[in-house]
């Protein structure tokens, strides 16, 4: 019993360092959103005015009950009453009119943050390293990277707008029991802070129990499925043993989860509780001055109305820092994202440094695979301008990785990767080299668009030459017709060869590249189309370094030299 109401004997020093919890989390909300988003001052104080006229003009609303109630039962002032109720309905309006504005404005801020949120991260995570172990975790990632970026705008920015209306009403509505009933707002003076901070208190105790909860939870899912796989390990070894570890998981989900409902229920009974409780008595207290005759009739009602309207916001308030905790977990992720450390490469500027080159020395590479005994190394050869070298081996023989250590995308574990004798870094391999992918990316834009890919200097004729020669479906009605059709979200209106036809063609555009690596540029097409495109490869090796990463013998002949990998 003593642990289920300890929080209200909570000492003094714990208030405080609630308090100061509070100040610091909202900081660094304040920070989040001020700073990487970079909020307009304008927009902010357009939305502080709009949520003030629209709070100022609901409260005296109750004051012209007031009003209206006493003139009612005073017959000498029954002539007011009309002129009451005109004030009355275009205050109504206006705060209608405001609070119409007020959404608008809201949301399209809102959405523009939240727009801004993603790109800046989007950007981030694009310059950021390239991290193998991600794996097929980056849709997960992305989900998350979506969820959080909502779940902090919306708390910290569209929530903590109405919140910013619910501090002013609380306000406005002490100010007027002031000049209604100094005792009754005094005691809810001295009552408020209280009401805030356990609940405040109380959400933080949730929030931890319930990420136990759901830790302890998600631990005995994945032993459970453990032992359903292993049947046939467990059943010859020791079927007791597993069963017992199996108890002692679900006994510790079971005291997160009643550790959970505590706190959850004590909440839920102390915030009930008081907005329950205190109506009833303010209702009793107003009673007995009536009795007194020391209160009017349209007096209590407006005391009644204020002290409800007052009670309300505060417990939206309250509500809204219960709400608080998962956006303060939200922006901790996201400020990662922010943090992560940006690869910076002025690609001109490498070009120019190594466009002479003839030659690039592969010395010794070895790469050691993570979480593998697996490697790949020895890897030595002499890769001449304008000579095409093969590359074979077995599938999982390590063909990608040696792709991805030549773009600079993964550094190799030894050895050196030189230019004329002179050592290149990952980043700048990344600035001279491009890659084409077995799995091509298109984006949601024409075909012109997405051959061009941002850069305007490339005309209509230059394409449409190139695609031509590529036999490109299309070119006997007219390529230029098709420029400016729509691919669809991945290519999925383009057949497998059409992808792998343009995603080359587009490679051979792209500017100030020296390394050119093509993975399986032939699969998928017929005998025409791969002749076509291996042919553009051929007349492309002029002036650069070209790989071909390939299972297809036909075109073994033009290689200058073919490495066979294999992974040990």
């Amino acid at each position: 019993m003593r642990e289920q109401i300890k929080f209200l004997f909570i000492h003094p020093s714990h208030f405080l360092l609630c308090i100061k919890n509070m100040l610091i989390d909202f900081k660094v909300a304040k920070n989040f959103i001020c700073k990487n988003l970079a909020l307009d001052i304008k927009d902010f104080l357009i939305i502080s005015i709009l949520t003030t006229l629209a709070t100022l003009s609901t409260l005296p609303l109750p004051f012209l009950s007031k009003d209206i109630i006493d003139a009612s039962i005073a017959a000498e002032k029954s002539q007011q009453i009309p002129l009451l109720l005109l004030i009355a309905s275009a205050a109504l309006l206006f705060e209608r009119i405001i609070s119409y504005y007020h959404g608008v404005v809201i949301y399209r801020i809102y959405r523009e943050l939240l727009k801004r949120n993603r790109e800046n991260i989007l950007e981030n995570f694009l310059k950021s390293a390239y991290n193998s172990n991600l794996g097929g975790k980056v849709i997960t990632l992305a989900n998350e990277i979506y969820q959080n970026t909502e779940i902090a705008l919306s708390i910290f920015f569209d929530k903590l707008t109405n919140v910013f209306e619910n501090i002013l009403i609380v306000i406005f509505c002490f100010v007027a029991l002031l000049m209604l009933d100094k005792f009754i707002a005094i005691g809810i003076l001295f009552f408020i802070p209280f009401f805030i901070l356990s609940s405040y208190y109380l959400a933080k105790e949730i929030r931890e129990s319930t990420e136990i909860f759901y830790k302890n939870m998600a631990q005995e899912k994945t032993f459970f499925q453990s032992c359903m796989e292993n049947q046939i390990f467990i059943k010859l070894t020791n079927i007791f043993y597993p069963t017992s570890i199996a108890e002692n998981k679900f006994n510790r989900t079971i005291f997160a989860a009643n550790n959970m409902m505590h706190y959850r229920s004590l909440s839920f009974a102390v915030v009930g509780g008081i907005t329950s409780f205190f109506p009833l008595l303010l209702l009793a207290y107003n009673v007995f001055r009536i009795q007194q005759g020391t209160l009017s009739i349209g007096s209590f009602f407006a005391t009644l109305t204020i002290a409800t309207m007052m009670l309300h916001n505060t417990k939206q308030l309250i509500i809204y820092l219960q709400e608080t905790h998962p956006g303060f977990a939200a922006i901790k992720k996201l400020n990662g994202y922010y943090k992560m450390e940006i690869e910076n490469v002025n690609n001109k500027i490498v070009y120019s440094k190594f466009k002479n080159i003839d030659t690039i020395f592969i010395k010794n590479l070895e790469y050691k695979f993570p979480h593998s005994n697996s490697q790949i190394k020895n890897i030595n050869f002499q890769w001449n301008r304008g000579k095409i070298i093969g590359l074979k081996g077995k599938s999982g023989g390590g063909k990608t990785t040696l792709s991805l250590i030549l773009n600079g995308i993964i550094k190799q574990t030894k050895g050196s990767i030189q230019f004329d004798n002179v050592t290149i870094t990952p980043l700048e391999l990344q600035a001279l080299s491009i890659l084409v992918q077995q799995e091509p990316l298109f984006f949601d834009d024409t075909v012109l668009g997405n051959i061009c890919l941002g850069h305007k200097k490339i005309s209509k004729e230059e394409v449409s030459q190139l695609l031509q020669r590529f036999l490109w479906e299309g070119a006997q009605t007219g390529i230029k017709n098709r420029l400016n059709e729509y691919i669809s979200e991945a290519g999925k209106n383009l057949s497998g060869g059409e992808k792998r036809r343009l995603a080359i063609a587009r490679t051979l555009l792209v500017e100030n590249k020296l390394l050119l690596i093509f993975d399986e540029p032939t699969t998928g097409l017929d005998s025409a189309s791969a002749n076509a495109v291996m042919a553009e490869i051929k007349n492309s090796a002029n002036d650069k370094f070209i790989l071909v990463i390939s299972h297809d013998d036909r075109f073994d002949d033009i290689y200058s030299e073919i490495i066979y990998l294999n992974k040990d």
